[in-house]
């Protein structure tokens, strides 16, 4: 499940949870913007009975895609993917499901229940989710005379050849940088490199991200 924020960096957004055949359970994020994703592996008789648990009947498979419960603008949009062996559903509501009481009124009870149950799951064993590797994406900053942190020694840097001024760039930091990643980013300045200022983002990958498309792209762009 992804809550996409659309005011963010392009390639910033997250993952909120997460559920892998082997157990591996992705969840914790306070909202939007919360980098604070926690992981466990759940044992099989646990997994089971959470599978059981879950709000996933006919009337959320019967549901369509799309579903717009709110009319505001730079709202959040919530994707949700269900795999039942080959098959995929996916669900999409335009509206802050947290935190909106009109949008959550307004969403299918169905969507809105699981939901609830995603965002609802805790855990006492749950630890932070470290990855492999961590997309790190920086847009052309403005020197406002506050001060600079610079950039680590030995990271990617933009090639002033292969780019336009004002283009983002986004690199991939290996993942036992977390650390340091965190420690630039919660400094909440902007970094510096080769003498120019950028604002800094990041996000955390999860696992098979890729293979099942479930990114920003998949959420903006109909096949």
């Amino acid at each position: 499940m992804y809550e996409l924020e659309g005011w963010l960096i392009d390639g910033t957004n997250m993952a909120s949870f997460a559920l892998y055949e082997d157990g591996l359970t992705l969840f914790g994020r306070r909202d939007v913007t919360s980098k604070d994703l926690l992981a466990v592996r759940l044992d099989p008789d646990v997994l089971s009975a959470f599978l059981a648990e879950l709000p996933i009947g006919e009337d959320l498979l019967s549901l369509p895609r799309e579903h717009h419960a709110t009319t505001k603008i730079d709202q959040v949009t919530v994707g949700i993917a269900i795999w039942r062996g080959e098959d995929v559903h996916l669900f999409e509501v335009y509206g802050d499901l947290r935190s909106d009481p009109e949008a959550r009124a307004a969403a299918p009870a169905a969507l809105v229940a699981l939901f609830d149950a995603l965002v609802g799951f805790v855990h006492p064993l749950g630890e932070r989710w470290s990855p492999d590797r961590i997309e790190v994406s920086l847009l052309p900053g403005l020197d406002l005379g506050e001060g600079s942190v610079p950039w680590p020694e030995g990271w990617p840097v933009p090639d002033d050849g292969k780019r336009e001024s004002g283009d983002s760039f986004h690199c991939v930091i290996d993942g036992d940088d977390l650390a340091e990643v965190e420690a630039v980013y919660k400094e909440e300045l902007p970094v510096e490199i080769q003498g120019e200022v950028w604002d800094i983002n990041y996000r955390l990958p999860i696992p098979n991200e890729g293979a099942v498309r479930l990114n920003r792209a998949l959420w903006t762009k109909r096949g």
